[in-house]
């Protein structure tokens, strides 16, 4: 079983002496960053559509990118999702668990192990940057995402795709070529007047999902159903959708 999650656009970076790991696709990342390097800020500001300062931010970032801090991915990455896992708090010995059923996808570097070494950036994937493969990011990685995602399901003992994700980082991945099952997690909250989802609750719910998955070591899709925390119960299933509901 292999759980997808999103990125944050929000990052830290501090030092850590833990072991990581190398990314699979260096060798495109580094032709974004050749592209990202080329770019003013003013034009990274277009591109991304961010504040004068956050362009400066990530101008600088591009520029010095190779002699920048280094973080494992789950790291740096912070935000709603990352709260809710918390891993800073999870057991190190459920880290070799995290790597192999933990998959974390990003615009610059396709698709990340949680330890895996990441620089200070921001390339959101729904980001349209002129590029060899076409005019997006989802053309420069829907291929070698789709491929690698795969690889890696064929790799579990329990070949099933379970999509954290969000949309945006979702239609990184060509579901139609993932050659095992996939499960879409939809999480809803009911305040009396019908399940809802709230992107601030989702995301957060996503964060406690991956937090079962790696403490508990669930290696099995159908133990998911039993996942509660923060109130959330399984509801049903909507075709190739699991729906989680926490009733406030």
């Amino acid at each position: 079983m292999l759980l997808l999650l999103s990125p944050a656009k929000k990052q830290t970076f501090s030092p850590y002496h833990g072991e990581m790991t190398k990314p699979f696709f260096e060798d495109k990342t580094k032709d974004l960053v050749l592209l990202l390097q080329n770019k003013t800020a003013d034009e990274l500001k277009s591109l991304m559509r961010l504040s004068d300062a956050l362009a400066e931010l990530n101008f600088d970032r591009y520029q010095t990118y190779d002699q920048s801090e280094l973080n494992p991915a789950v790291f740096a990455f912070q935000g709603d999702v990352y709260r809710g896992l918390d891993v800073a708090s999870i057991d190190p010995k459920h880290y070799k668990f995290m790597q192999n059923h933990v998959a974390i996808l990003s615009g610059l570097y396709g698709v990340l192990r949680p330890l895996d070494r990441i620089h200070p950036h921001r390339l959101e994937m729904g980001t349209k940057l002129e590029n060899s493969c076409g005019s997006s990011l989802y053309d420069f990685w829907q291929e070698s995402v789709t491929q690698h995602v795969n690889k890696l399901l064929s790799q579990q003992s329990d070949p099933v795709l379970i999509n954290a994700a969000s949309k945006e980082y979702s239609n990184a991945v060509d579901f139609s070529k993932i050659n095992y099952p996939v499960i879409h997690l939809d999480f809803k909250v009911d305040k009396g007047d019908g399940p809802k989802t709230i992107g601030i609750y989702a995301k957060k719910a996503r964060g406690l999902m991956a937090r079962f998955l790696i403490e508990n070591e669930v290696d099995s899709s159908q133990a998911l159903k039993s996942f509660a925390s923060a109130g959330y119960k399984f509801t049903g299933e909507n075709g190739d959708e699991w729906i989680y509901t926490l009733k406030k």
